[in-house]
């Protein structure tokens, strides 16, 4: 069985791209979360950008996405739920 990258369905923050690349690596998530934030608070590129990328990109643990597309459009609309539970959360929490 060959080692394949993707997202994490337990092992998650916010999509699971850092506990997937940790899991591959075979490191401690943790490590690869403090990377990210030290990028982040470093200025360093934009890595904000790098995890919606890899977000969009790498498949879901255990995905029923047969090809890349079916498995980009999957993460597109897992993003776009996403997008909108915390623009629902923020509406209430403002009224």
């Amino acid at each position: 069985m060959s080692k394949r990258l993707v997202r994490s369905r337990t092992d998650r923050m916010i999509a699971g791209v850092c506990g997937g690349i940790a899991a591959y690596l075979g490191i401690d998530p943790t490590i690869i979360r403090l990377l990210f934030a030290g990028a982040f608070l470093l200025g360093f590129g934009s890595p904000v950008l790098l995890y919606l990328l890899l977000w969009l990109i790498i498949p879901l643990e255990d995905s029923e996405a047969t090809s890349p597309s079916e498995s980009i459009k999957a993460n597109v609309d897992e993003i776009a739920e996403k997008a909108r539970n915390i623009t629902e959360e923020i509406r209430e929490r403002i009224s």
